[in-house]
């Protein structure tokens, strides 16, 4: 309340000031108090506008940039999965296939499943461009999750497949 108040009473003093200076200096020269009033409150709102349009542009600059760095965001995490699901099937065709018929019981082990993990995300993580891995690093994105994830989906539909 006591800023709108202060406001207001500079605006009202930006409005005397010039009526007193006329005052002061004995010129009338056909010019009225209200005309002077009018042109100082139209230059106070043009002014006002003015600053009012710099805000908006400012609000909407920080609007589109968080809307460009979600797609930004949205884009490196679809890079990721893509390659996830890339690197599950050559596993499979290179390593899994072999880890499974060196077996007895045809299955792999934990320490087995643990290994292709490890192999999963070093694999994933060589293929992603340096761009996209600073990106999901600055979003602060779970890559081992998203990459754990997407493996155990793809695995998942293989086996009902």
């Amino acid at each position: 309340m006591k800023k709108k108040l202060i406001l207001v009473l500079i605006a009202l003093l930006m409005l005397a000031l010039p009526t007193a200076a006329l005052a002061d200096t004995g010129g009338t020269a056909g010019i009225s108090v209200a005309d002077i009033l009018i042109e100082n409150a139209v230059n106070i709102a043009a002014a006002f506008f003015i600053a009012l349009i710099g805000v908006f542009g400012a609000w909407l600059t920080a609007k589109l940039g968080k809307s460009t760095q979600l797609d930004t965001v949205n884009r490196a995490q679809q890079e990721l999965i893509k390659l996830a699901q890339i690197t599950v099937g050559e596993l499979k065709q290179t390593v899994v296939d072999g880890m499974k018929a060196a077996n007895k019981d045809g299955k792999l082990t934990k320490e087995e499943i643990a290994q292709l993990g490890q192999l999963l995300y070093e694999k994933t993580t060589a293929k992603l461009s340096a761009s996209a891995m600073d990106v999901l690093t600055a979003a602060q994105v779970d890559i081992s999750a998203l990459i754990t994830g997407t493996a155990e989906h793809l695995i998942g539909q293989m086996k009902t497949n």
